[in-house]
């Protein structure tokens, strides 16, 4: 064959090589992207179902529980009153200051159920409120901090934060038998954002865990974070106790300041 044919048909089969190549890699991003967005809103539908039937949970512990709880205080405060043998009356009271407890209690929870009432608190006001809450009914003395100036996230995403929160913190009560337990919001600049849990517990081997079949509660943090757009590091060692640490770029973050100084 002539060489003033085979030179064309060369190049002419590079490009179409090379415009296949790119067909395929292009294809390939774009299933990837239309597959994470799949997994993603799969998630969401799964995490939507979740706070509801916390929602529910959480009305029916403030309208049934919490009603019966808050009669039964008020009878036994009322037979108090009308009683007349010392005994009896301070058994009475130590029944009543435990019964204003679980009042207390199932209040909290109640609280920490429903998503409506954490949206509506803010992130920063409902963990604060929380960790105060377990520094005076557990054996842990709990500190929260805020860095850098705050900015809004929305509403959704301040409850994705804060369920991933409340997971770390009821799993360093439940396991770690932590004196000290801190929590950190850190906001900086270019809507980065950080929240970082540490305690002085006993520590655990991560990937045990998780090979193991347990730690659904840290798949159930690390699923979160993914629909943030973040990225969660566990680091534990025994006995050097645990640090979970979120980091989110949250696009649409706005300087509270600014937002409150605007109003």
């Amino acid at each position: 064959m002539n060489n003033s044919y085979i030179i064309p048909l060369f190049i002419a089969g590079t490009l179409i090589i090379i415009l296949f190549a790119c067909s395929l890699i292009a294809f390939l991003i774009v299933h990837k992207q239309k597959q994470q967005a799949f997994q993603n809103e799969i998630l969401q539908t799964r995490i939507e179902v979740q706070e509801h039937a916390m929602i529910g949970i959480s009305k029916e512990i403030h309208d049934n529980i919490g009603q019966l709880l808050g009669l039964a205080h008020m009878n036994i405060k009322a037979g108090i009153n009308c009683c007349t043998d010392s005994k009896q009356a301070k058994l009475l009271t130590n029944a009543n200051e435990l019964l204003e407890k679980a009042v207390n209690d199932s209040r909290n929870i109640s609280h920490s159920l429903n998503s409506d009432i954490i949206k509506k608190m803010g992130l920063a006001t409902i963990l604060k409120n929380e960790l105060d809450y377990i520094t005076l009914s557990q054996d842990i003395k709990c500190y929260f901090e805020t860095v850098g100036a705050p900015f809004s996230l929305t509403p959704e995403k301040e409850l994705l934060v804060y369920r991933i929160a409340q997971e770390a913190i009821r799993n360093s009560i439940k396991y770690s038998q932590a004196t000290l337990l801190t929590v950190s919001l850190q906001y900086n600049i270019k809507s980065n954002f950080k929240m970082v849990i540490c305690d002085n517990g006993i520590g655990f081997d991560v990937n045990k865990t998780l090979a193991s079949g347990g730690g659904i509660g840290l798949i159930n943090m690390r699923e979160r974070a993914s629909l943030l757009n973040g990225t969660l590091d566990i680091h534990a060692s025994i006995p050097k106790g645990c640090t979970i640490t979120l980091n989110a770029n949250i696009d649409n973050g706005r300087n509270i300041t600014d937002k409150n100084s605007n109003s």
